[in-house]
């Protein structure tokens, strides 16, 4: 199994994958590990980012550094150094359970606003389509080379039975799944970005967070999610923390 790393697009779906600029999502940061892309992350508040607790789980602080406010990987924005990490007590590696993770920065960005989150998982209709947003590989034909700008690729919401058929460790409460259509998706180091959905006023609000899935992009098996409302007293109160 593999933890979510790149955006992987075939060329079946070239119509719904695209580049996009940053400024249409300021919210979204890439995390480095010793100056390389190694997770996308959102911001919850000026200081405080969430991202996905595989991603920094047995990982120094002072290895990490967080950019925003570029659509370029690795390259231009602001870069931020990250003052404390608030991991899951109960983050299981083997299951991927409770994988969510908060980072507070040692300054503020300049460029970046909050995400919006969803509150209510009742409103995500069983055709819902997902918005990933990462750093990643444009074609499978392209030898795995990373694309230097920031992509999107919209998926489709799969049924909590579906998806339990595929992992035996599937959990509807705390995880949600998109994708298995055999077109684009999430992959290594698009870990800890979002997965969205358009809400009422056209407002984007983050229903989920990369993690997990066997493969990527493959037909019958879909990304798996962290569930975001599953983790509202966790995350409210991790990012509270760095004010008081």
């Amino acid at each position: 199994m593999w933890v979510r790393i790149l955006l992987v697009i075939t060329t079946t779906v070239a119509a719904v994958v695209k580049e996009v600029s940053i400024e249409n999502y300021p919210w979204q940061v890439s995390i480095e590990k010793n100056g390389v892309h190694t997770c996308g992350g959102t911001m919850l508040r000026s200081l405080v980012l969430m991202t996905a607790e595989h991603c920094v789980y047995g990982v120094q602080k002072e290895s990490l550094q967080v950019r925003a406010g570029t659509s370029t990987r690795e390259k231009g924005g602001e870069l931020r150094g990250v003052k404390t990490i608030f991991e899951h007590p109960d983050y299981n590696p083997v299951t991927f359970e409770n994988d969510v993770a908060i980072l507070e920065l040692d300054s503020a960005f300049d460029s970046t606003r909050p995400v919006d989150l969803l509150h209510s998982d009742n409103s995500v209709a069983d055709d819902a389509v997902g918005l990933v947003i990462g750093w990643g590989i444009s074609s499978a034909e392209d030898g795995g080379r990373s694309s230097p700008n920031l992509k999107m690729v919209e998926l489709p919401k799969v049924s909590e039975e579906k998806c339990a058929e595929v992992y035996p460790n599937f959990n509807a409460t705390t995880m949600i799944c998109f994708g298995g259509n055999g077109g684009g998706d999430s992959c290594l180091s698009d870990s800890g970005g979002p997965i969205l959905v358009w809400r009422m006023r056209n407002i984007l609000e983050q229903v989920g967070i990369v993690s997990h899935a066997f493969g990527c992009g493959e037909v019958g098996k879909p990304g798996v999610y962290t569930r975001v409302t599953a983790f509202q007293d966790f995350i409210s109160e991790s990012s509270w923390k760095p004010y008081l």
